[in-house]
Parts: C-alpha cells; structure tokens; sequence
C-alpha cells in the first residue's frame, strides 16, 4: 500500500493517518487508567501508549475525554 493511498482510505473516514494513531493511543490509555488494580503511575501509562511528554499527553486526554487523567482513575478534581 502506498503512502498517499494509505492517507486517501483514512481521509475517506474523516480521520488523518495520525489523528487515527492518537485516538488509539488515547483510547488504550483510558482503558488501563481505568483497569482494576493498576498501580502504574499515570505518567509511565501515558509513556507505555506513546505520549512521550506528560504536558501533551496531559492536553491531549483533557481534550478527548473532557476530564484529566487522574479524575478517571480516582474520581477526583
């Protein structure tokens, strides 16, 4: 498949190849901040799914989910 080929099928979807990407790293994330007994540090579960700066990945959940990280996984502001 090639590159341009690749973006014209994601762009039929609404999405960009990366924007794709994000939201799978956002979803999975969301998923293990909200897995039963995790004990990972919400920093190190934004690292695990690609966010390599806790600032953007910080922006980035507030942005899709409308709340932080740590209101998710302990029901806190």
């Amino acid at each position: 498949v090639s590159q341009r080929y690749l973006h014209r099928l994601f762009a039929a979807q609404g999405w960009t190849v990366m924007g794709w990407v994000r939201e799978q790293r956002l979803l999975r994330a969301d998923q293990a901040l909200r897995a039963r007994g995790s004990r990972l540090p919400i920093e190190a579960i934004a690292l695990a799914h690609g966010f390599g700066d806790p600032s953007t990945s910080r922006r980035a959940y507030r942005q899709r989910f409308g709340c932080s990280a740590g209101t998710r996984r302990y029901g806190v502001k």
